[in-house]
C-alpha cells in the first residue's frame, strides 16, 4: 500500500492530498529514511510524522484499503509522542492558545520598543 493512502486511511493525516504534501515536504520518514508518497508500506514498518513542532512515530500493524472510522485506530500502533521543547519565541505561533497569545505579545512589546 501507499504511503499517502496509508496514511489517509489509518486517519493519522485527514486527507490525502496533505499527507501527499507533507511526505513531498520531507516530514514523513519510514524506518528512519525519509519517504515519498509513493513508498510501498508493510506490515512492521515504523513511521515517523513531523506535525508543526510535535514528532509522532507510529508502527504499521495492518494494511486495509477501506476501514471503518472506528477502526482505524486498529492500523497502527503508537510508539511516541514527543514534543519539541525549546524557548517560547521559537515555538511555531498558534502551538497552542497560551503560546500564541505569548507570542502576540512579545511582538507588540518589540514593536513599541523599536518604533517608539
Amino acid at each position: 500500500m501507499r504511503l499517502d493512502k496509508y496514511l489517509k486511511v489509518s486517519r493519522i493525516i485527514k486527507r490525502r492530498t496533505v499527507a501527499n504534501e507533507a511526505c513531498d515536504g520531507g516530514r514523513v520518514t519510514v524506518n528512519g529514511k525519509i519517504a515519498k508518497a509513493g513508498a510501498e508500506i508493510k506490515e512492521g514498518d515504523v513511521i515517523e510524522v513531523r506535525f508543526g513542532s510535535s514528532v509522532s512515530k507510529y508502527e504499521v500493524v495492518t494494511l486495509s484499503e477501506h476501514v471503518l472510522k472506528a477502526d482505524a485506530c486498529g492500523m497502527y500502533r503508537v510508539i511516541d509522542r514527543a514534543a519539541r521543547s525549546g524557548p517560547w519565541w521559537l515555538r511555531p505561533v498558534g502551538a497552542r492558545a497560551s503560546d500564541s497569545r505569548t507570542t502576540r505579545c512579545f511582538i507588540r512589546w518589540t514593536a513599541k520598543a523599536c518604533c517608539s
